[in-house]
C-alpha cells in the first residue's frame, strides 16, 4: 500500500529537522516525531546521573559553539522562570512563539517576572555518545533532552516539571485537560490521551458565542479559600500557634479539621501575590473554590482539530507548524466529500472567505479547491502540530489570553467513551471520580490522572495503584478503593498530593461523567456534527444534575435550546 502522505527527505543522514513545504509562517519536519522512548523523572536515585547528563550537555555546548549558534531563552510560566539552553532553530522559534518572555510577562500581567531561572533546561540535537532520551531532577530542577527536536516532547517535559513545582511549593494543582469559559464560569474537561478533550473545548466556542478558550491541553488551577474582608487566597502553609507547620496538600484537611485554630496562613492571591494572615481572617464556613489558568501563552495544537473544530482555521492562517505532510492527489481523491464539506464549514466559519488559506481568488471568493488542498494537508497526519496564530479577530477574542485572571470553575466533565453504556451524561460522585482518575480508567489506561508528563516516579505509582486495583473491581468498588487509599501506609507522596487535589476539585464543582459515544446516533452525519452536539450537551452540563442517554439527549438539547 502506497502512502498517501510524506515528508521531504531531510538534507543528510544526522540531521535533526529541516523545513517541510512551505505552509503558514513556517513548516518544520523533525526527525522524532514523537516523545522520547527513554524518560527518567526520578533522575535523582541515581547520584551523579544528573552531574555527568549536564556535562555531557556542556562540552556539547562548547563545542557546538564554535560551528553554530546556541540559543538561550527565558520564558514564565505561571511564574515560574524557566531557561532553555538549545542549538536548535526550532525549538528556540517555537518556544519564543508558545510561552511569555519576561518582558512579556511584565506586560501580560504587571507583574515583575522572577530575577533568576528556578528551572533549566537543555535541549541538545546531534549529541555524540548519547541516545534520544529526556531526563529530569526534581532536586536541582534540572532538564536534559538529547538528540530530537520534536517540540511537543520538550514542552511537556517542561510543564510537567514546572506542575510538579508549583504544586510543591505554591499548591497549584496543573491537570491536563481543556477550559472552556461561558457565561463566566469554567467548565474543565479532563480525560485520557486522544478522547478529544480539545475538539470538544473548540466545540464549545462554535456552540456558544459567549465562550472562551480559557486553556488547552494544560491548565493550572487554583483552589482557594476566603476570608472575611472577600478575599480569595490558595494556602500553602500553615504555621499554627501550637505544633509543627503544615505545609502543602496537607493544608487544607488541616483548616477542614482545626476550624478555630490560632496561628498564620501564607498563600497566593488570585494574581499570584504572596501574602500572610492570620488564621481567624479566613471564612472557612464558605466553600472552597477552584479557579483555572491558561498554561501558555498561545495554544499548542493539533492541526487535524480543524476536522472537529472549522472555527480553528483562523488560528492555522499564520500559525507556525511542525510536521505537517505533503499529500498525494490519490490522498485528496478518496478524501473529496469529507474535504469539500468541512472547507464549506471553514468558508462559514471564517463569514465569507476573507483572508483564508490557500491565497487563491476566483470571483472575490478563496478558491475552494486551494482551501481543500490546505485542509488535506493539516488532517492528514495526527502528529502535525501549530502554535495558533492569535492574532486574528475570529479567534484571538475567544482566547482568554492575561496569564494571572484565573477563571472560576463550576463544572468539570470527565470524558469517557464507552458504546456499551447508553448513558451519555451524568453527576459523578466523589469515589468514582476519584477511582477513575487515579486508575486511570476506562480505556485500560494506566496513566495516573490522564497525565503521563506529571514529572514523578510512576513506577512507584503505578505499584501504589495496582496494589488497589483489586479493590475498585470489588463490590464495594469505588468506595473501597477510595477508603483505603486513604489510610494505606507508604503512598507516595506525589500520589498523595495528586489524590488530595482532585478531592478538592470534586468538591468545588459539579462533576460529571461524559460518555463520548454520539456518533452511534444514526441522526449524527460525521464527526463535526458529533463534536458540536457533545459541546452542546457539555454546556447542559451547566446545570446542576444534568443527566442524559444516547436515547433521550436530543430531548435534553431541545429543552436547553427553548429556555435559553
Amino acid at each position: 500500500m502506497v502512502e498517501s502522505f510524506g515528508f521531504p527527505a531531510p538534507p543528510r543522514p544526522s540531521a535533526m529537522e529541516w523545513p517541510g513545504t512551505p505552509i503558514g509562517t513556517g513548516n518544520v519536519i523533525t526527525r522524532a516525531r514523537g516523545g522520547a522512548a527513554a524518560r527518567d523523572y526520578a533522575l535523582d536515585r541515581v547520584e551523579g546521573r544528573r552531574d555527568e547528563l549536564v556535562g555531557a550537555a556542556v562540552e556539547h555546548i562548547v563545542e557546538r559553539a564554535r560551528t553554530g549558534p546556541v540559543w538561550i531563552r527565558d520564558a514564565v510560566i505561571h511564574g515560574v522562570r524557566v531557561r532553555l539552553v538549545t542549538d536548535s532553530p526550532h525549538l528556540q522559534e517555537f518556544w519564543t512563539a508558545n510561552w511569555h518572555g519576561p518582558y512579556g510577562w511584565r506586560r501580560a500581567t504587571e507583574l515583575a517576572p522572577p530575577p533568576a531561572p528556578a528551572l533549566t533546561t537543555y535541549a541538545l540535537a546531534g549529541v555524540p555518545g548519547q541516545p534520544q532520551a529526556a531526563a529530569y531532577s526534581r532536586r536541582t530542577n534540572t532538564i536534559v533532552l538529547f538528540n530530537t527536536s520534536y517540540y511537543g516532547d520538550l514542552r511537556a517535559l517542561v510543564l510537567g516539571a514546572v506542575g510538579r513545582m508549583l504544586a510543591d511549593e505554591r499548591g497549584v494543582h496543573t491537570v491536563r485537560g481543556t477550559c472552556v469559559a461561558q457565561a463566566g464560569r469554567g467548565v474543565l474537561i479532563i480525560g485520557p490521551r486522544g478522547i478529544g478533550k480539545s475538539a470538544l473545548g473548540y466545540g464549545m466556542l462554535a456552540e456558544r458565542q459567549d465562550a472562551a478558550l480559557c486553556a488547552d491541553d494544560w491548565v493550572h488551577l487554583r483552589y482557594t479559600v476566603a476570608t472575611r474582608d472577600g478575599r480569595r487566597l490558595t494556602p500553602f502553609e500553615v504555621r499554627p500557634a501550637h505544633g509543627r507547620a503544615v505545609r502543602g496538600h496537607r493544608v487544607y484537611r488541616w483548616l477542614e479539621e482545626h476550624r478555630g485554630a490560632s496561628g498564620e496562613v501564607r498563600g497566593i492571591d488570585l494574581r499570584g501575590g504572596e501574602v500572610r494572615v492570620p488564621l481567624s481572617t479566613l471564612d472557612l464556613g464558605k466553600p472552597v473554590e477552584a479557579y483555572a489558568y491558561p498554561a501558555e501563552r498561545a495554544p499548542y495544537a493539533r492541526t487535524a482539530l480543524v476536522a472537529a473544530a472549522p472555527d480553528l482555521a483562523s488560528g492555522l492562517l499564520r500559525a507556525r507548524f511542525e510536521n505537517v505532510p505533503d499529500v498525494t492527489p490519490e490522498n485528496v481523491r478518496v478524501r473529496v466529500p469529507e474535504l469539500h464539506s468541512l472547507a464549506t464549514a471553514v468558508l462559514g466559519a471564517a463569514a465569507g472567505g476573507d483572508n483564508l488559506p490557500g491565497g487563491e481568488r476566483q470571483g472575490g471568493e478563496a478558491s475552494h479547491d486551494a482551501l481543500v488542498r490546505w485542509l488535506a494537508r493539516l488532517t492528514a497526519f495526527d502528529g502535525a502540530r501549530a502554535v495558533l496564530d492569535l492574532s486574528g479577530p475570529s479567534l484571538g477574542r475567544r482566547i482568554v489570553a492575561p496569564p494571572m485572571e484565573g477563571v472560576l470553575v463550576s463544572t468539570v466533565l470527565v470524558v469517557r467513551r464507552e458504546p456499551r453504556d447508553r448513558v451519555v451524561l451524568g453527576p459523578l460522585a466523589v469515589e468514582p471520580f476519584l477511582a477513575r482518575l487515579l486508575l486511570g480508567e476506562p480505556e485500560g489506561a494506566r496513566e495516573v490522572a490522564y497525565n503521563p508528563d506529571r514529572a514523578v516516579d510512576a513506577a512507584v505509582e503505578a505499584a501504589a495503584v495496582e496494589r488497589l486495583q483489586p479493590l475498585a473491581r470489588s463490590a464495594d468498588g469505588p468506595p473501597a478503593f477510595y477508603r483505603e487509599f486513604r489510610h494505606q501506609v507508604g503512598v507516595p507522596e506525589t500520589l498523595a498530593q495528586e489524590f488530595e487535589f482532585f478531592r478538592l476539585l470534586h468538591g468545588a464543582t459539579q462533576c460529571y461523567d461524559l460518555n463520548a459515544i454520539l456518533t452511534l446516533d444514526p441522526e449524527v452525519r460525521d464527526l463535526r456534527d458529533a463534536v458540536a452536539r457533545t459541546a452542546a450537551l457539555a454546556a447542559r452540563a451547566m446545570t446542576p444534575d444534568a443527566r442524559a442517554s444516547l436515547d433521550d439527549y436530543g430531548r435534553v438539547l431541545a429543552g436547553a435550546s427553548s429556555s435559553s
